[in-house]
Formats: C-alpha cells, sequence, structure tokens
C-alpha cells in the first residue's frame, strides 16, 4: 500500500507491506533426515511455546523404532531399532486458541553407510547464521576451504563453496542439512523477513564469481526459491530489514571495487528497485535501523582489492525519500564500526543475523 501527500512543503511517500499469513500454528518436524540401525536416544522437535499441545506419533513401517519419551511434549526421543527401512514421524500441535497444524515426516533407517554426526553442521566460513522465529538457527552456506585474506576475504585457489543449507535446534541441541540453495555462495547476506522468510543475496559463487542471485528459504516448505536479481553483482554486502519490510542492501564489492550502489527489496511484489547511492563505495560497513526508520550506515573499507582504503565516514538513508545525507563521522577509521547522534539513536532494533 502507498500513501502519498503533498503540500506547499512538498511530496512526501510512504509505503506498507502486508503479508498473508496462515490462520494454523506453523508446524515443522526437526529430525536427522538419515540414522543408522541401533542408534539410541534420537530426537525430533517442533517449535515450543507456551499454552501449546503436543501428540507425537512414532509409526514403523519397514523399520522398527522404539519409543522411549513421553509423546505430550515438543521432543520426542526414541531408538531407531535393529531393522534398516523407514518409519513415519507425525506430530500434532494445538495452540491455545485451539487451532491445529500438523506435520509429517518419514526417516530411512540404513546400515553399512556414513550418516551425518547431528552434533557437526560441518565446516565452513564466510556463511551467515539467522535466527529464525521458532528459536532455530538457519546457517546457509559459505566457503568450506581456505580463502585468501587481503583487505577483504577473496575466493582462493583453496577456497570450495558450499551449496547447503543447516538448521541447529537448540531444544535437541543437533544440526540436520535442510535443502541446497541453487546457486552456492559464500561472502552474500542473509536477512530475516517479516513473514518469516530469509531472503539470501550476492557473495560469491562457485569459481570465485560476483552474484547478482538473491533467494529465499522457507522454513515452512523446506526449500529455496529464486527471486529477482540484484541490480549490481556484489560479494559481501549488507542486508538491513527496514520498517516497512522491505530490505535494504548496501555496498560490497565486486571487480569495479567497493560498490556504492544500493537496493531495496519488495518481499511482496518481489522485486528490487534503486536506492540511491551512497556518497562513496564501502565494504565490511555497519548498517543500523534507528528509531526514526532511517538507516546509519558507517565505516569499512574502499577503492579496489589490494588498493582500499579504511573509511571514517558515515551517511544516513531515508527510506521515505529514497535518499542518502552525509552524517558525522566516527572517531576512528575502522571496518564495521559506527557511531551515533544520541538524539536519534537511543538503540537499534536487534539484528538476527550474523556472518563468520
Amino acid at each position: 500500500m502507498t500513501a502519498t501527500v503533498t503540500n506547499l512543503a512538498g511530496t512526501k511517500m510512504a509505503i506498507k507491506n502486508a503479508s498473508v499469513v496462515a490462520t494454523l500454528p506453523i508446524v515443522r518436524i526437526f529430525a536427522q533426515p538419515t540414522v543408522l540401525t541401533g542408534t539410541r536416544g534420537i530426537m525430533a522437535s517442533t517449535a515450543a511455546d507456551t499454552g501449546q499441545l503436543y501428540d507425537w506419533t512414532l509409526q514403523g513401517q519397514t523399520a522398527a523404532p522404539i519409543l522411549t519419551s513421553p509423546t505430550d511434549t515438543a521432543t520426542l526421543t526414541y531408538d531407531s531399532g535393529s531393522l534398516t527401512g523407514f518409519y513415519g514421524l507425525m506430530v500434532s500441535v494445538t495452540d491455545a486458541e485451539g487451532r491445529t497444524g500438523t506435520d509429517s515426516l518419514s526417516v530411512p533407517v540404513v546400515e553399512n553407510a556414513f550418516v551425518k554426526d547431528p552434533r557437526d553442521p560441518g565446516s565452513r566460513s564466510l556463511h551467515t547464521a539467522t535466527l529464525l522465529q521458532d528459536g532455530r538457527v538457519l546457517v546457509v552456506v559459505g566457503d568450506g576451504g581456505v580463502p585468501d585474506f587481503g583487505s577483504w576475504p577473496v575466493f582462493g585457489s583453496l577456497s570450495y563453496i558450499v551449496g547447503t543449507i543447516d538448521v541447529f535446534d537448540p531444544a535437541t541441541e543437533t544440526w540436520a542439512m535442510v535443502t541446497t540453495l541453487q546457486y552456492p555462495r559464500s561472502e552474500h547476506a542473509a536477512v530475516l523477513l517479516k513473514d518469516g522468510r530469509v531472503l539470501i543475496v550476492g557473495g560469491t559463487g562457485t569459481g570465485g564469481s560476483v552474484l547478482a542471485s538473491a533467494e529465499i528459504y522457507d522454513p515452512t516448505q523446506r526449500w529455496s526459491m529464486v527471486t529477482s536479481d540484484l541490480t549490481v553483482a556484489r560479494s559481501l554486502p549488507v542486508a538491513t530489514l527496514l520498517a516497512d519490510g522491505r530490505v535494504l542492501v548496501t555496498g560490497g564489492v565486486n571487480a569495479n571495487g567497493a560498490v556504492a550502489e544500493a537496493e531495496v527489496y519488495d518481499p511482496v511484489a518481489g522485486v528490487w528497485s534503486s536506492a540511491g547511492n551512497m556518497a562513496e563505495g564501502r565494504v565490511m560497513h555497519s548498517a543500523t535501523v534507528m528509531l526514526d526508520g532511517e538507516v546509519l550506515v558507517a565505516g569499512g573499507r574502499g577503492g579496489n582489492v589490494g588498493q582500499s582504503t579504511i573509511l571514517n565516514s558515515a551517511e544516513t538513508y531515508d527510506p521515505i525519500a529514497n535518499t542518502w545525507r552525509p552524517a558525522a563521522p566516527t572517531t576512528t577509521n575502522g571496518a564495521g564500526p559506527f557511531c551515533c547522534r544520541p538524539d536519534r539513536f537511543i538503540r537499534a532494533r536487534g539484528s538476527t543475523t550474523t556472518r563468520h
């Protein structure tokens, strides 16, 4: 919804995105995709919430699992049994308003095979970790090898770009690989959208190519989908969730050096639009939503790979006017610092994504 107001002082425009959400509880089972025969203490879980009622069913199909815990909690514990084949998990969740949602999952039981350790997500760097709405943590792709580090990390001869998305479940303290991206990448940005999906944007692809592609992971469907591309390809961008639900992407680096162009993603329409240019290109900077809805961008590095300079400049983005203006510089130069005017920046809206 867009509202435009014009008076003698000029014209202002406000945009508000509305999401359509399910009326039933969003229920998804978290469990290891494959288990070995004779495994004890296997745990499956669904999102825990005060006031919800849980009803699990553990059904042997060609395998014969053994239940070892109550079936009325958010976490179920069982043994895999001695037979290979499949077993079924189903959970029904009723919320405080009496609405019910269900999910089911078929799990294979194997022997004489290598199975991923549920305590280990696999080695990687330059990935992102995003806190989901159900309390789990989504870890997206990254570099499973050894990148080259200089002014900023770059794809190296020992790099190995990972394509998997893993989820950590704090209830069971285990990991599971949930899906793969259609475009493996590292040095990307990820941000939790207001509807619970995760936008994954930019980064470095297989072979060291800088990506303009973007994908969305939907935790309710266990898969990702490609959305429209950025106008400007970039690695190491910063993605910031705006107050109206759109996403501002700033900076990053490509073959032309640090990127000055900014873009805004509308998750309802699924399209990108220009957010103008920052005063200077920057990478490894900070971007923080202030209480008035504007975004403070500060610090980072500018210039080209191998010839970068550390910045102390700062500027603010107005999402209503879609314009940039300079802010006071930081007191020291650095990649990642920020400063603020205390009369405007009292506390930041919490970020739910980190890069490692």
